[in-house]
């Protein structure tokens, strides 16, 4: 198979990670990340916007994760 061999998270990013996997990991984070800003918008508790906000803000550090091991994986990729 022309796929390599890949590990299921960003967190456990080796060089055997498959591109293409990192770029649904990037989106999912992103998609859950506007899920919880919609959300948060929406929230009638102060409390809740302010937790809702928080687990926006966790998605988006871990889709800019997830996007810079894509990018590293690229630069690996084309050496």
């Amino acid at each position: 198979s022309s796929r390599r061999r890949h590990t299921r998270y960003w967190r456990d990013w080796s060089s055997d990670v498959c591109s293409s996997d990192l770029e649904q990991e990037t989106r999912e984070y992103e998609a859950r990340a506007k899920d919880a800003e919609n959300r948060a918008e929406m929230a009638d508790s102060a409390n809740d916007k302010k937790n809702l906000n928080a687990t926006a803000e966790k998605f988006w550090r871990w889709a800019d994760q997830a996007n810079a091991a894509l990018r590293k994986a690229r630069g690996d990729l084309r050496r």
